[in-house]
């Protein structure tokens, strides 16, 4: 049948997060002014050290013992005497090991003197941690010029590591004026020495189109190279991806699954969206023990937005919160940080007679502070929404807000805007707009009238160009109904079996339950064989590849 709730259509709709408003910002480096001993080991790391070549080292008897194995006696004894003797590298990581606490116990003093001496001789590295002690303030006075041309100075050596928190100072503008055009210079230099934290966010930069132009193809591979190093940033903006469709065919399972190796690293933005898919079902079934159990671990790990969504969550629902009352908790913490779309759920939330939470009055406050200008979808729902408990004059104006638009997503709600009030023929001229820009849901909902004869006489030829159109840019419900027509149609020579067969398989792979259950009705109904499922796969597999490039 053709879709005419309004949730339907919405849901199935990629709701893009702005990559801006990710939780990523200073605090996830060590300009959060923690302790510089407790820093993470990674960001200790050379960016050119490898696994062989730390076991080498290791066994080498010199002073070039790989920072994850701790010193013995007789190595430190080496370090010791090698740096005194004006080895750089020896003077390096003796200062490493006082700041890691192997020589009995954690001397950041020492450290400082060792790394500025290997620092006067051009070690890079060295640089690096003596900035960073003169920006925290740790083993030396804190002077933040001091740190910053020692971060210059590492930078014109062309340290990966330098490069990108300079990118991030020149970014946000702290200890410097801010610039991002240099920021993304130095961030595209650490990106190119390979460097996975300047990889992921660049990458997520690409993807997101901010400071740079929005290049998502070259945007997905870096993300995907860092996260294929497991570099926690990457993990997460591959999540992102996934759970957006941004790049790639939109998965909930595999963003839960980056999501979860990224948290598991430590990195607390991850875990925060961890929370949500838990409270929404997102990628598994909803659970409410599941996302108290990951917001209790957040809470312990001292995250304050945790720390604060917590104290909601204990207000509305008490140490055991029902689903819904988690739910009610997320939208009013997020509406507090003035998320529209938050405010929007909660105007919605408070509208539903049928509801635990159901509150006219509350319904009416939140819909007035929405401003969802600029957003059709959220136009479209506080339309509906305020048409049902406001009134059509209240109505129209978010529909006239939506009319003043001219993208895509614009068109396509007011088509069904137009569709719900059963003015199919403005519907179709509307989606018509949206999907001459190449609007996948726009490009269903044409399919969907062909298909079913809905306000145009019914046509599989004409469904299937549009459907068509949809499916190749991943539209999983288009590509079962291209399997459904091309075996109704029955023309192998322009609609041989095999492509009916790959586009269901493509859809029922990427997790559509109708079309999974379909195929095995297929299998049963076309005893294929097994030339045929073979040409199907590499159809398949080939059209998943060009999606993935759009």
């Amino acid at each position: 049948m053709l879709h005419k709730d309004l949730n339907l259509r919405i849901n199935a709709v990629v709701i893009y997060r702005r990559l801006n408003k990710v939780l990523w910002m200073k605090n996830t480096f060590l300009w959060s002014r923690v302790r510089l001993a407790a820093l993470p080991l990674a960001l200790l790391l050379s960016a050119c050290a490898t696994t062989d070549n730390a076991a080498r080292l290791a066994d080498s008897g010199r002073c070039d013992v790989a920072l994850e194995v701790s010193l013995s006696a007789q190595q430190a004894k080496q370090c010791r005497q090698a740096a005194q003797q004006g080895d750089a590298q020896a003077q390096y990581r003796l200062g490493m090991a006082h700041v890691q606490g192997e020589l009995r116990q954690a001397n950041l003093a020492d450290a400082a003197k060792w790394f500025g001496l290997a620092s006067e001789q051009g070690y890079a590295l060295a640089k690096v941690r003596l900035a960073e002690m003169y920006f925290i303030g740790q083993g030396v006075v804190q002077d933040d010029d001091k740190g910053l041309v020692l971060l210059h100075e590492a930078a014109e050596l062309e340290n990966p590591e330098a490069l990108f928190v300079l990118a991030e100072l020149y970014r946000l503008g702290e200890y410097v004026e801010q610039d991002p055009d240099r920021g993304m210079q130095y961030l595209q230099a650490s990106a190119r020495y390979a460097w996975d934290p300047a990889r992921a966010l660049y990458g997520a930069f690409l993807i997101d189109g901010r400071y740079v132009e929005q290049d998502i193809p070259s945007g997905i591979h870096l993300v995907k190279l860092a996260a294929a190093n497991q570099d926690p940033r990457g993990l997460y903006f591959l999540g992102l991806a996934y759970y957006e469709g941004k790049g790639v065919l939109r998965d909930d399972t595999l963003a839960r699954e980056s999501l979860q190796q990224s948290a598991e690293q430590g990195y607390l933005a991850a875990h925060i969206m961890l929370i949500e898919f838990a409270i929404f079902g997102i990628g598994s079934e909803a659970s409410a023990e599941q996302a108290m159990a990951l917001l209790e671990q957040a809470v312990e790990s001292g995250h304050e937005k945790a720390i604060a969504l917590m104290d909601k969550v204990v207000q509305q629902g008490g140490e055991q919160p029902s689903l819904a009352q988690l739910r009610l908790s997320y939208y009013l913490f997020q509406a507090e940080h003035d998320s529209n779309r938050a405010k929007a759920n909660l105007a919605i939330l408070y509208a539903d007679r049928e509801g635990e939470f159901y509150d006219l009055a509350k319904a009416r406050a939140f819909l007035a502070e929405v401003d969802a200008s600029g957003d059709p979808l959220l136009l479209a729902r506080l339309y509906f929404l305020a048409k049902r408990i406001a009134g059509v004059n209240e109505a129209n104006v978010f529909y006239q807000a939506l009319a003043a638009m001219e993208s895509a997503e614009a068109y396509y709600v007011r088509g069904m805007i137009e569709e719900e009030d059963k003015k199919y023929a403005e519907a179709i001229k509307l989606y018509r707009k949206a999907a001459y820009q190449e609007h996948p849901l726009a490009c269903r909902a044409l399919g969907e009238y062909y298909f079913y004869g809905i306000g145009v006489d019914k046509s599989l030829y004409r469904a299937e160009g549009w459907f068509k159109l949809a499916a190749k840019q991943g539209d999983l419900t288009s590509q079962l109904y291209l399997a459904k027509i091309y075996e109704t149609l029955n023309f192998p020579s322009f609609f041989p079996l095999d492509d009916a067969y790959a586009w269901l398989s493509i859809a029922a792979d990427n997790g559509l339950a109708k079309a999974q259950s379909y195929r095995i009705e297929f299998e049963k109904k076309h005893a294929l064989s097994d030339a045929v499922k073979q040409s199907a796969k590499s159809k398949a597999k080939r059209w998943q590849q060009e999606m993935t490039k759009q």
